[in-house]
């Protein structure tokens, strides 16, 4: 089962509920989504072995995202993540991706990059030789330093997209910009949430979206669906 929060839902245009007109489209929600499965990948000795709670169970990567440094023998390193979106979250207008560095495992700082990706795979047998395809077109990156650092990729318009498919499951492949470049930095997954290791904690993936909510939902969840129909009636009457 998918775990969400729902953080906020304050309209934006609360400060207007006193004027006559008021539009329900500024109301806005804020959901944070956590992944469903999330996985970390390696070519070369790692191929065929997989990943899904990370180091020894710790909850960050085996080793890193891009390329190994030669002590490992240079292989490449991905991360993967999946997120169901709730069917009640609609009118998305942007959606994030935040992540947390925990070391530098093959140097920083360093470009990494985040794809779109099919959805067939699962954390527990998911491995390099049998990873999802991923999107051609890359989604954002950023440019990442060691240690502790969340970093936001943006993903809005793939979460659009999908949404406007009604697929309501979001894969992702996170990989160096450039995986011939040697560096790269491990990444907590969701088994590390909360978990503290050499002084530095752990913070599971998150899939931020900011919703506008339609009518009549806005006003069910605030609570103000009769100072609404007020509003409505004062109009009517003027």
């Amino acid at each position: 089962m998918n775990s969400f929060r729902l953080i906020h839902a304050v309209p934006g245009c609360l400060a207007l509920l006193s004027a006559v007109a008021i539009s329900v489209d500024c109301f806005a929600v804020t959901v944070i989504l956590e992944p469903t499965d999330d996985a970390f990948i390696s070519s070369g000795d790692m191929a065929n072995v997989n990943s899904d709670d990370g180091f020894a169970g710790l909850g960050f990567g085996d080793r890193a995202v891009g390329q190994q440094n030669a002590f490992t023998g240079n292989q490449i390193g991905r991360q993967l993540y999946k997120f169901d979106v709730p069917n009640t979250v609609s009118g998305i207008t942007s959606a994030v991706l935040r992540l947390k560095v925990y070391d530098n495992f093959a140097g920083f700082p360093h470009q990494t990059a985040m794809f779109g990706a099919d959805d067939g795979w699962v954390e527990t047998t998911v491995t390099w030789n049998t990873q999802p395809a991923a999107d051609s077109t890359e989604l954002d990156s950023v440019n990442a330093t060691c240690c502790g650092g969340l970093y936001d990729y943006d993903v809005t318009s793939y979460v659009q997209s999908q949404v406007s498919g009604s697929d309501l499951t979001m894969s992702f492949s996170q990989r160096g910009q450039n995986e011939a470049v040697v560096g790269g930095l491990r990444w907590w997954l969701k088994e590390g949430d909360g978990a503290t290791i050499n002084l530095m904690t752990g913070e599971s993936p998150k899939l931020i979206l900011h919703a506008a909510v339609p009518e009549p939902a806005s006003a069910a969840m605030l609570g103000i669906g009769s100072l609404l129909l007020m509003a409505r009636r004062k109009a009517a009457i003027k």
